[in-house]
């Protein structure tokens, strides 16, 4: 009889990682702005249209993902460029200086909005970038490169509001636990260039964006607040939404007075929209990858949403629910589907997955499993600690786990592993991707005099982790140069 190897601790955080760095190496921009260009001396084809190109070739982009997009672009058509303006995060020239730029500055630079805070500097970026499209005319094309921190990229607002007017008001949803859909509604009310904006300005000339998603359901309106893309919002909305969070007192007079009025003129436009990337091409690389370590896996949803206050519990409660069927703690498979009927709501797990899901916890046969999520939950801020909600998510998900351990001593039998990161390689205002949490990793805290109640109540993740084993439980990768939202990686082994 072969004995059955398990993984120690160590074991599965290796895996995490090398897992979560699969995934998001999948969407490299480099490699898909190559895979989409297709280039034929004078003429390039994007999906099904083809354009003509003379020197006529211009090139904008804002976002955590266009400087290798940038970069790719000009390897391929930078005989046709003849001017471009990309936004990008402080620090990104550095982060990839092995990317060099054609000389004479065919493609200008601006670094901007640190911790993903719109300032001067991405405010000046828009201008330079509202000035060149405005000066196309009907025989030029100019390429958009669009990706997740764009809004925070292509601040212009629309006079009398200011930068810091709607700072304010952003700052203010956000710390209210406003989702991303409502962020970038406000955004688009608010934007010269947003909800359609720069394509309106660019009119004649002809538009290619290339956009790579970072919302859940990949909205292209929303994506960077749809520069290129109309503003189909019901006009009320924006009101809506300050109303919801009872914030329409405490908005700046300005902000008040924009989205009392009409909305602009229809756009024009002769535009054609790329989704280049998404999280689903993320999770397939992560499920392909995770097979390689013996894992029987299934992806689970890429439109994950929530607050992560209320998610953590709903992953605690299907790993209970797993162990309990794994361990015939159940008495049919009915029992387990009814068990799951809230959890799978909760989850946003599809029917589809959650028969393949079914099917493979029929035939396990103590096995390794790993369940694949994506998507964006948010954080509702309070305290004054540091963190991110990949962060926050991962510690609250491990202090319920050690709490569940107790109440269920099945769960001894199991080694557990969750890892939860930003494909930005950026979490909240810190330099982590996220975090790992694993069986026994409370005791340890707790040995280590860290009490996670403590942290959790002041949504101060980031120190818990750096503290935590000296850090060996935070995902540091660095700016990746892409950004599909997150992952959300759960591994489930018999000891």
């Amino acid at each position: 009889m072969v004995s059955r190897i398990v993984s120690s601790p160590l074991a599965i955080k290796r895996t995490l990682r090398l897992v979560f760095q699969h995934a998001v190496n999948s969407v490299n921009p480099y490699t898909l702005i190559e895979n989409v260009i297709k280039s034929t001396g004078s003429d390039i084809k994007i999906g099904d249209k083809t354009y003509s190109l003379n020197n006529n070739l211009y090139l904008v982009g804002f976002g955590k993902a266009v400087f290798g997009m940038a970069h790719q672009v000009e390897l391929k058509l930078g005989r046709h460029l003849q001017g471009g303006i990309i936004s990008i995060p402080v620090g990104q020239k550095e982060v990839f200086s092995q990317f060099k730029f054609m000389e004479g500055g065919v493609i200008k630079i601006f670094e901007g909005a640190k911790d993903n805070i719109p300032d001067e500097n991405s405010e000046k970026a828009a201008k330079h970038i509202a000035e060149l499209v405005k000066s196309l005319g009907k025989d030029d094309v100019l390429i958009v490169l669009v990706s997740g921190g764009g809004s925070a990229l292509l601040p212009l607002p629309v006079p009398p509001v200011t930068l810091h007017d709607k700072a304010t008001v952003i700052k203010l949803l956000a710390r209210q636990g406003a989702d991303i859909t409502e962020l970038n509604c406000i955004r688009k009310r608010l934007s010269l260039l947003k909800g359609g904006g720069l394509l309106h300005l660019a009119y004649p000339a002809k538009v290619i964006s290339f956009i790579l998603s970072d919302i859940v359901g990949d909205p292209l309106d929303l994506i960077a607040s749809g520069p290129t893309v109309p503003n189909n919002d019901d006009p009320k909305k924006p009101k809506m939404i300050f109303e919801k969070y009872s914030l329409l007192d405490k908005i700046p007079v300005s902000v008040k007075q924009m989205i009392e009025q009409p909305l602009k003129e229809d756009i024009k436009g002769d535009v054609q929209n790329i989704l280049l990337g998404s999280n689903k091409i993320a999770l397939e690389a992560a499920l392909s990858d995770v097979k390689k370590y013996n894992y029987k896996a299934v992806i689970l949803t890429e439109v994950l949403e929530g607050l992560v206050s209320e998610l953590y519990s709903s992953y605690i409660e299907l790993v209970v629910c797993i162990c309990q069927v794994l361990s015939n703690r159940l008495e049919s498979k009915s029992d387990f589907e009814d068990k799951m009927e809230k959890i799978k709501c909760q989850l946003k797990i599809a029917d589809a997955s959650f028969s393949e899901l079914l099917c493979i916890i029929h035939d396990f046969k103590d096995e390794k499993l790993c369940l694949l999520f994506g998507g964006e939950p948010t954080v509702k801020v309070k305290g004054e600690g540091k963190g991110g909600r990949s962060q926050q998510l991962v510690l609250q998900f491990s202090d319920a786990l050690n709490k569940a351990s107790k109440d269920n001593p099945l769960l001894g039998n199991f080694n557990i592993g969750f890892l939860c990161g930003g494909t930005d390689g950026i979490d909240g205002p810190t330099d982590a991707a996220g975090a790992m949490a694993y069986s026994g990793q409370m005791r340890l805290a707790m040995l280590q005099n860290l009490d996670p109640k403590k942290y959790i109540e002041n949504c101060d993740s980031y120190t818990f982790f750096r503290k935590l084993n000296n850090g060996e439980d935070i995902l540091k990768i660095g700016h990746t140069g892409t950004n599909v939202m997150d992952i959300h990686i759960l591994l489930i082994e018999v000891k």
